[in-house]
């Protein structure tokens, strides 16, 4: 059976059947966020700008339930309204992600609900186990440790 670990932060639970995230071995995925506050459920502002830095916030917040951060993400799907905020979501995105950037789709849809903007899909991905593995390979001594 595949381990799934739920990626809700302890304040504020979703309202139906699913989770803000859920991690799958070193794989996780955080599901359609929004500009809404996690704890109070209220969206922060209509203005496209501030929800996308309010849904890069929340992405934030579920990921770090894993111990995750943002320079985990390998892929993001951005669904707007209007396709014209594409400069809006480069210039955030660029203060929230790092290079090499991940990928990313950004779709149009005709609603994503009252007063909402923006919503985001993350698929992020747990490189330390890769990182721990690369620097025993690229050790001198083959991770056994060095005799002087």
């Amino acid at each position: 059976m595949l381990f799934r670990q739920q990626l809700n932060p302890t304040e504020q639970k979703p309202k139906g059947p699913y989770s803000y995230g859920i991690q799958v071995g070193d794989a996780a995925f955080i599901n359609g966020m929004v500009g809404i506050d996690l704890k109070s459920q209220a969206l922060k502002s209509t203005e496209f700008k501030a929800q996308l830095i309010q849904t890069f916030e929340n992405i934030e917040y579920v990921l770090s339930v894993s111990n995750l951060s943002l320079e985990n993400i390998v892929s993001l799907t951005i669904y707007v309204k209007d396709m014209s905020n594409t400069k809006i979501i480069n210039q955030v995105s660029a203060l929230y992600l790092s290079a090499p950037y991940p990928t990313r789709s950004i779709i149009a849809v005709q609603d994503l609900g009252e007063n909402i903007e923006v919503m985001v899909d993350v698929v992020a991905y747990d490189t330390r186990k890769c990182d721990a593995k690369r620097k025993i390979l690229e050790d001198d001594c083959g991770g056994s440790g060095c005799q002087d």
